[in-house]
């Protein structure tokens, strides 16, 4: 009897450590959605030019200063750079081209998605996924975000 229990916990526990990083993927990907949404506002309203970079843990957003230099928005509360479940990877694609992660090598810009005063972004697809299943979050140059999923990886992908 013991040993009947013991293996319905550990399946148990390992269904939701599956669709755990799953919903993960989820999760992080409505965040990001909405906190895209608000940088598009913000830079809207503050006149402003904003960017979003992808890393590879984690993501952030930075604004244009006076002096063409982009700034990290490291004080911001909302808009502060944010670190990814190590489970999930996250893939940026623009111009049909996957990018390499942003903050790495020192005076390489690394690839943005631009947030601009107009209310122009650059059109860009960000693949969120745990190595079963992905979730898409695209936008297109007029600030249109979408959020789909889940995919099913394929194997060798």
């Amino acid at each position: 009897m013991v040993v009947i229990v013991g293996i319905l916990v550990s399946l148990a526990a390992l269904s939701v450590n599956v669709g755990g990083s799953a919903r993960l993927a989820e999760e992080e990907g409505r965040r990001l959605r909405a906190l895209l949404a608000l940088a598009r506002e913000q830079a809207i309203l503050e006149a402003a030019e904003l960017a979003l970079v992808v890393e590879e843990h984690g993501y952030r957003f930075e604004r244009l200063d006076p002096g063409g230099k982009w700034k990290p928005l490291a004080d911001d509360r909302v808009l502060r750079p944010r670190r990814v479940d190590p489970a999930l990877s996250l893939e940026l694609v623009l111009e049909g081209e996957v990018q390499p992660p942003g903050g790495g090598d020192e005076g390489v810009q690394p690839p943005r998605v631009l947030l601009l005063s107009s209310g122009e972004t650059t059109p860009f697809e960000l693949v969120l996924g745990d190595g079963t299943v992905r979730w898409r979050l695209a936008g297109d140059g007029f600030g249109r975000l979408t959020l789909a999923g889940p995919d099913p990886v394929a194997e060798g992908t």
